[in-house]
């Protein structure tokens, strides 16, 4: 199988595949994060505390933690 190698091609352009309203939020904001129940509840929940952490480590001014529930995460900006 030959690859052919091309230049010029531009780079498509990044989109933000943020789900969570991270940078939005101000000090003692939180959102809640209702549950799929047909999914794994512990893969889910995650999900949601490493979206945040990663939020705080590209973002060092911001912190935040959760609570679990259930079949819902809440998550603060503190």
């Amino acid at each position: 199988m030959a690859i052919k190698i091309e230049k010029g091609i531009p780079l498509p352009n990044k989109t933000s595949r943020r789900i969570y309203p991270f940078d939005k939020m101000e000090i003692g904001d939180s959102f809640l994060v209702k549950l799929n129940t047909d999914v794994k509840i512990s893969i889910q929940k995650q999900k949601i505390y490493l979206a945040s952490w990663r939020f705080s480590q590209l973002h060092p001014e911001t912190k935040f933690t959760t609570a679990s529930f259930q079949n819902e995460v809440r998550v603060w900006r503190i």
